[in-house]
């Protein structure tokens, strides 16, 4: 796991890291944007017809227990935006997320091309 950062940001977007033009995102709102108060986890696939899926993972520390929330979007679950949405469980208020974003050739596949970053709930 990365080391804690001195500042993260409570919105991200972490890039897959295949070649060429990115295959998929996940993206973290640590504050809600909508009437709710908890966070946002997003999957995104950015090339439809690639053969791959997105993946995104949120992880988090709560009593030393590590938590995690996990989703795909195969890219065809909403034309509109091409993500996969999900609300998280509300996670304490500055506690250190870490977000992953990776490919994989199906649901139960393994994780390629993965991009991680930090963010606060």
């Amino acid at each position: 796991m990365q080391t804690t950062p001195a500042a993260a940001s409570t919105t991200i977007s972490v890039r897959t890291t295949d070649s060429g033009p990115v295959g998929g995102t996940a993206l973290f709102w640590g504050d809600d944007p909508g009437p709710g108060d908890g966070e946002i986890l997003a999957a995104c696939d950015k090339q439809n017809g690639d053969g791959k899926i997105a993946y995104a993972m949120a992880q988090w520390k709560v009593n030393g227990e590590w938590q995690f929330f996990d989703l795909i979007d195969e890219g065809a679950s909403d034309y509109e935006s091409g993500c996969t949405y999900a609300d998280l469980p509300n996670i304490a208020e500055e506690k250190i997320v870490y977000v992953t974003a990776c490919l994989k050739s199906g649901p139960n596949s393994a994780r390629e091309y993965c991009g991680e970053d930090t963010a606060r709930a």
